[in-house]
């Protein structure tokens, strides 16, 4: 029981940060689960779980977006991720978010991000972006031959 709960809580922390790293309608999560999820005694068991969060989520976020997301099992910890970082500049950054704002609350956001050319963080003209935000905002298209699927230890 504790090690099935132990899976839940690390496919959520997972999901959750990928969710938190964009905005999606039409969210596609392909869960690839490595052969210690897939040769574990609880293999069916841990995959729904991982497959009912990501259903989840896929329902509730709103841009066209598709992700593959390898899960695999971790000795220790919730877990790990490795993400590519995509620069822009600062200004395209911003007029994007504004491009894409639907809600009362993107705009709230968006109007505590000064109109200026230099990242108001760190006052470099550039921002790094996740790839997944990147790709929520048009940014990058996932054109880049330099770049793997997310990939999450769970």
């Amino acid at each position: 029981m504790i090690r099935r709960n132990r899976f839940r809580s690390a496919a959520l922390a997972c999901i959750l940060a990928l969710a938190a790293a964009k905005t999606a309608r039409a969210l596609t999560i392909t869960p690839i689960f490595d052969s210690s999820i897939t040769g574990d005694a609880n293999a069916a068991t841990i995959e729904a779980s991982i497959n009912q969060v990501i259903g989840n989520y896929e329902t509730l976020l709103l841009s066209p977006i598709h992700i593959t997301v390898t899960f695999k099992e971790m000795a220790t910890g919730l877990g790990e991720s490795n993400k590519f970082i995509i620069d822009d500049s600062y200004t395209d950054f911003r007029a994007k978010l504004a491009a894409s704002a639907t809600s009362a609350s993107d705009t709230t956001a968006l109007n505590s991000l000064p109109i200026q050319s230099l990242n108001p963080v760190n006052s470099d003209p550039n921002i790094q972006l996740t790839e997944a935000n990147a790709l929520a905002l048009g940014i990058y298209t996932g054109s880049n031959t330099n770049t793997s699927p997310t990939t999450i230890s769970c």
